[in-house]
């Protein structure tokens, strides 16, 4: 394991195996915070799904599309 990594994981796993031994009360912006959820409701903390969802994919404009000789036959059957 790299030197550098070796201290964050000893921490992240004190910091689990005191959180697992009792019954701890986490406050939704300390779970934030410690990567346990993702994002936290009515708060203005950044999340990855919100930005993605703010983004509106460019799409071009297609052309229409050519109806099949079967769909032009319904069409002309149903008085089109």
């Amino acid at each position: 394991m790299n030197k550098a990594v070796k201290p964050f994981c000893f921490f992240a796993t004190c910091i689990w195996q005191s959180l697992l031994e009792y019954e701890n009360a986490l406050s939704p912006v300390d779970a934030y915070a410690l990567g346990v959820v993702d994002e936290v409701y009515d708060s203005k903390l950044p999340s990855l799904r919100e930005a993605m969802e703010s983004q509106t994919p460019n799409q071009p404009e297609l052309p229409p599309r050519p109806l099949s000789p079967q769909a032009d036959k319904q069409i002309a059957l149903l008085g089109g």
